[in-house]
């Protein structure tokens, strides 16, 4: 069976962040706070990191969307005591939520540092977050806006996620299932994407004869950085590729 995966192109990254937003909103993924920071309790599915290469003045700087990657053989799942953590014949690496004991092994043997440990109950963490700003507001006898009376945003498509559990990027799995089972076309912008591929600026697909190469030959691409670009299918190897089209020989459509 095939699996998904996905193509970065980092040439045409700009570093907008639209995919993390994208992924918060679509996932109900929990904002991280300065104090968050502080404490090393990010909740981030989709970051976006700069990497800095050279010395000064001779300085070049690499914008990097970082996502799990749902290796072809993931060492999180090895660890799992409870079987929490599984892969899917498709090659998605996913989570059942109800049997993580929160352990943080699968944090541990991650090599790309893309787990996280919800610390907060969502819900709570909004609503505190809200009365705590409102009340500063009307100390300072200004009005309080209505979106902070209002419980936070909730994709009902995404289960809720409760405190003391790992998380992680699913690969937007509920929105690629329920196209599937509608019978709506793999790569195709009426469902079948991960949410952060959909409000990517710059995601003008690549020529077919490089994505089917890089289907084939994936590992030979994987050797710059991690993105969120375009949808294609895998047969071995890790399911998120990076490309730069000048080192790979890709020319632009």
């Amino acid at each position: 069976m095939v699996r998904y995966g996905m193509v970065i192109d980092l040439d045409r990254c700009v570093g907008c962040a639209a995919c993390a937003v994208a992924c918060k909103a679509e996932n109900s993924v929990t904002s991280s706070t300065p104090e968050d920071y502080k404490n090393r309790r990010l909740m981030e599915w989709n970051r976006v990191v700069t990497v800095f290469k050279g010395k000064f003045p001779n300085v070049s700087a690499s914008i990097m969307p970082l996502i799990c990657n749902h290796c072809e053989h993931p060492p999180c799942v090895k660890v799992c005591p409870v079987d929490a953590t599984y892969k899917r014949e498709d090659g998605l690496v996913l989570q059942r939520y109800e049997r993580c004991i929160g352990c943080k092994y699968c944090m541990v043997a991650c090599p790309y540092q893309q787990r996280f440990f919800n610390f907060y109950d969502q819900k709570k963490k909004y609503v505190e977050r809200f009365e705590k700003e409102a009340e500063e507001l009307k100390k300072e006898n200004k009005n309080v806006p209505i979106t902070y009376l209002e419980i936070p945003y909730h994709n009902p498509d995404v289960p809720s996620r409760i405190s003391g559990i790992v998380e992680k990027c699913t690969f937007c799995r509920h929105r690629i299932d329920k196209a599937i089972a509608e019978g709506k076309k793999i790569g195709s912008p009426d469902g079948v994407e991960p949410a952060c591929t959909r409000r990517a600026l710059q995601r003008q697909g690549l020529s077919v004869i490089w994505m089917t190469r890089i289907a084939k030959s994936p590992g030979c691409f994987a050797a710059e950085g991690i993105t969120s670009f375009g949808l294609t299918l895998v047969r071995n190897h890790r399911s998120i590729i990076w490309i730069r089209r000048q080192k790979h020989g890709i020319h632009k459509n």
